[in-house]
């Protein structure tokens, strides 16, 4: 599945690329159950399909630190590790 992804040409029009990439990644994702593995999905392949995006990925809950958010899968430059 994630190679057609790879060779999936994406309309130009900005709302039927998001609609093509929204349905592609719900694609990918059926059936997947791992959060981390969701996540790390997700943000590969917005970062694959949006050429102007320079960092996409998740800040997560800290479990032992409730009030912070600590960064969690992502692609692009360097990222803040937490966010208070």
């Amino acid at each position: 599945m994630a190679e057609a992804f790879n060779d999936l040409t994406l309309p130009d029009d900005k709302a039927a690329r998001y609609a093509t990439v929204a349905q592609e990644i719900a694609s990918v994702l059926d059936g997947e159950p791992n959060r981390t593995a969701r996540m790390a999905t997700i943000a590969s392949m917005l970062a694959a399909s949006f050429e102007h995006y320079f960092w996409t990925g998740f800040y997560v809950v800290d479990p032992d630190r409730e009030r912070e958010l600590v960064v969690g899968p992502y692609q692009g430059t360097l990222g803040c590790l937490r966010i208070a």
